[in-house]
């Protein structure tokens, strides 16, 4: 059996199988229709990053900041 990718969708939080001969550029959630790899920055609450870290089996990138807090 060939192991598949999941990935969260960021929209409604649908976990999805991408399978990994598959271009991912072009993979839309299988509930909402959304796009799951948008190529730009997601903002994310801490429900969403935990269910990104948990239930997905792709890298994550992570850049936490706060709008009161200037760059480093």
């Amino acid at each position: 059996m060939t192991q598949q990718n999941l990935v969260v969708c960021t929209k409604c939080g649908v976990v999805n199988r991408l399978p990994p001969n598959r271009n991912g550029a072009d993979g839309q959630c299988g509930k909402c229709g959304a796009r799951l790899f948008s190529g730009s920055p997601q903002d994310i609450d801490a429900v969403n990053f935990d269910r990104q870290i948990g239930r997905g089996s792709l890298p994550v990138l992570v850049d936490v900041w706060a709008p009161w807090c200037g760059p480093c």
